[in-house]
Formats: C-alpha cells, structure tokens, sequence
C-alpha cells in the first residue's frame, strides 16, 4: 500500500514539473568554452637536445618520451621494415652495459617500462617509472637512445616476428586495399606507399639497423618530455649527467623524399576469393601541411566524412540508404602530399551504388552550401572537444611537441579555437573545390570477382591488379 502510494506521489511530482525542465538538450545553451592548456617550462641543453618539463606531484611517478625526426619514409630501397625492426630492436636488443634479458629483468623488478618504435616520420621512445627510481631509469632511458646494442639474438626474434606479420597481413581486406590504394596515388616505389615483404625483411642487417638508428637518434634532431613527480631543477642535473655529453657525429635525415607521380583517375580491382562484401576505397592525392585551408579543411571534413552520424558521408550512405554499415572520409594534409580518401564495405550487390553515391556526395561538396545546422553541430563539436586532446600532461606535451616538429608555430595550439571559430562557410567550400576532384578519383574495390562481375561491369572500364606480394 505504502508503495502505491510512493508511485502516485512521483507521477503526480513529474506531471507538476515546470516546462523549463522539459527542455529539449539540442535547444540547451551553454557559454563559450574557454580552455587554455598548461605551458610547459622549455629549456636546451648544450649539445642540442630540446627538453620539456612538466612538473606534477599528485602521484609518485616520472614518465618521459623523445621524439626525433626519421622515420620509415626515409627507409632504403629494398629494406622496407627496417624502421620497424629498429625501433623493436632498439629496445629490447640492450642497451650500454645491460642486455636485452638483463634490462627486462630490471624493469620488471622495478615496475617501469620503456619502449621505443617508429611511424613513418618519427622516431619515439616513452619511459614510465616511481619517482625515487628515476636516475636509474633515465640512464637505462639515455642509453637506449644513445647505443642501443642490437643484439644479434634480438634481431632474429624481431625478423621472425616481423615474417610472420607479413604472412597474416593479407588475410585482411582493408589491409590489402589500404596498401595498394597508396600505391595507385604515390607509386609502387615510393617510400609513403612502400610496404615490407619476405624479401625486405629477410635482406635487412644489424648495421642497416645501427645505421639507421644513428641518422635519426642524434641530440641536435631530439625533443625530450618530461612530466610527474620531480623538482625541474634536479631534473635538468639529471638530464645533463645522463645525456649533456653525447654529441652529434653523423649527418641527419636529409629533406622528405618527393611526390613525383600525379595519379590518374580510374577503376581497379582486386580479388580476394570468398568475400562476402566488397571494400572501397576512392580518393586521390591531397595538399601539404601549412596551406593556407589548413583550420577550413577541419570543419570541412568533420561536415563531409569524419562527423560520425552527424556527417554527409555517414548519414546518407548508411542513415538514408542502408548501403555500409560505417564510412569515413576526408582531405588529410601530408609532408609532401596528403590525400582525399573515402572508405566503406557494403554487399556486394550495392557496391556499383555505393561507389556512385560516395563520388556524387563529393562533386556536391563544393557546389553546394552548408546547411545551418552541419555548421552548427560541426564547430560546436570542435570547440566543446578541443580540451580532450589534453586529458593528461602527457597529452598536453605530446600535442606541442609534435606540432613543433611538423612545423607549426609554438602557438598553435593556442590560437587554435579563434583560427577554428573564424573559418566562414564560404572558405570551407573553397576549399572543398580546391582539394576534391570527383573526376580524378581513383576508385579500388577489393572482394570475391564472381559476386562482382555485375557491379564491376556498371562502373565502365576496370582495371584489374595482382594481389600484393608476401
């Protein structure tokens, strides 16, 4: 009885609710947010290295990592894998006076951690560790990028390892059609679409690893972030003890290699037998970073492809027609050349429309106006996000370092909201005109050629390529 009578006090309470608290949340208005991150305190040591110092002494931990310019899109010919391997062996292959063993044991004793690797234009290695075990741990650190020993044993158990990747790479269609696609736009030799195979691994050496390792890992080529429980003062003194010595004794990375292809348009085609779906990939090559669309190619794509169900791509391939279960897309800027590119996986029967409907939406892009409400949700999203990339002091170092390091000025980040905040839709159309091409697309399908025959047929003339090499 009691709990009837709760129930009909709680109806009666929600029906007398004023019609301020029926609000709808998408009618809600906040106030601008305003966010500016921390500054880190910036300092050089003598033989070059960048540092940046974070002091935070809520909890009893140091972390770290370097980043330094070389990557795999400087890897030889032939030696594709090398950037991989070494940033591997880097790591575990020893390093001054310790082995790999002894340096895993130590670690491990310790609860730190230190790893290494590389993308395709940075060099990286991260160090995590109690704040009373940092001078052990920042030399075991310097180390490591001062004279990794690259140990023999080490690197046969990173060939294997690297071997076998190669031969369960392909099992994944979008890992085929990503491959290719960069071959199709930059070239099969060039080093932004080079992959590694048995042959490139098999033929790299201990001395293509040390080679490689000291045209990247040179003091004057460093940035160095350190964050956590420390006094900036004692860690300059540790720095400089552990790494103020070491001077640079070879030249480095010479200037990004170029794009000298230019990619004509057309259809391609891969099979991959039992496909229940096919996999498109459709784009074309793209502008360098610091153009001047730069912030007009942010809201842009987030409106175009990369908005999620909020995006043109997404809401009409998926929402209104059913064809892909996601799809993502946009203008990125590259070193030298970015790219446009537009994924998905459909039925195989839908994959003629799919492709269609994807090359349509871009040719309307920049013919067509922005509607209010894409505005609106586009820079709302932006502005209310822009904090998220500093969750943590890590990030905060991270965002400025890379920034720096690609090029952009040290207030980017800023200047960031106002630059985003000025973009007009007229400069974002602009941009889209600019930078996307329906007619030059390049269009790759990967899937099963018999489920195909038909939807290749409507797409006109295609191009049928051999599968990649293992």
């Amino acid at each position: 009885m009691r709990s009837n009578r709760l129930v009909l006090a709680l109806a009666f309470f929600f029906i007398a609710l004023p019609a301020v608290a029926q609000i709808r949340p998408d009618n809600l208005q906040y106030q601008p947010l305003h966010f500016t991150p921390k500054k880190p305190n910036i300092q050089r040591l003598g033989n070059g290295i960048t540092l940046y110092l974070l002091e935070d002494h809520e909890v009893p931990l140091v972390q770290g990592f370097a980043y330094a310019r070389g990557g795999s899109i400087w890897e030889p010919a032939g030696k594709a894998g090398l950037a991989e391997m070494a940033g591997e062996v880097m790591r575990t292959g020893g390093a001054g006076n310790k082995t790999g063993d002894e340096l895993d044991s130590r670690l491990e004793f310790l609860a730190a951690s230190i790893e290494a690797g590389y993308d395709d234009e940075f060099g990286s290695a991260n160090f995590s560790c109690l704040s009373e075990n940092i001078p052990e741990i920042m030399g075991d650190f310097a180390n490591i990028l001062r004279a990794p020993r690259f140990e023999s044993d080490k690197i046969e158990v990173a060939r294997a390892q690297l071997l076998d990747g190669v031969r369960r790479r392909w099992d994944y269609p979008t890992t085929v059609g990503n491959a290719v696609f960069l071959e199709l736009l930059y070239g099969a030799d060039s080093p932004y679409a080079r992959f590694s195979t048995t042959a490139s691994i098999k033929a790299i050496t201990r001395q293509d690893l040390i080679d490689f390792h000291r045209t990247c890992w040179q003091p004057s080529n460093i940035s160095l972030a350190i964050y956590g429980d420390f006094q900036t003062k004692e860690m300059i003194g540790l720095l400089d003890r552990t790494l103020g010595g070491w001077k640079s004794d070879v030249h480095l990375q010479p200037a990004p290699p170029a794009v000298t292809t230019e990619p004509r348009g057309g259809t391609y085609f891969i099979e991959k037998k039992g496909l229940q779906q096919a996999t498109i990939i459709l784009g074309h090559l793209g502008p360098a970073r610091h153009g001047p669309d730069h912030y007009a190619l942010i809201p842009m794509n987030y409106i175009l492809g990369t908005g999620g169900f909020n995006s043109r791509l997404m809401r009409e391939l998926r929402s209104n027609r059913g064809l892909t279960y996601g799809v993502d897309g946009g203008v990125s800027e590259g070193i030298i050349r970015g790219i446009l590119d537009v994924e998905m996986t459909t039925s195989n029967e839908n994959a003629a429309l799919a492709v269609e409907t994807a090359r349509k939406l871009l040719a309307d892009f920049g013919a067509g106006t922005i509607a209010p409400e894409e505005r609106q949700v586009a820079f709302n999203y932006l502005e209310n996000s822009f904090v998220f990339k500093f969750n943590s002091t890590g990030q905060v170092l991270s965002q400025t370092i890379v920034k720096k390091l690609q090029g952009y000025p040290e207030t980017y980040w800023a200047t960031y909201p106002d630059k985003i905040r000025g973009v007009t839709d007229d400069q974002m159309l602009a941009a889209a005109r600019r930078y996307i091409h329906p007619d030059q697309l390049v269009v790759l399908i990967v899937g099963d050629k018999e489920k195909l025959a038909e939807q290749l047929k409507k797409l006109g003339r295609c191009t049928e390529l051999p599968f990649p090499k293992t």
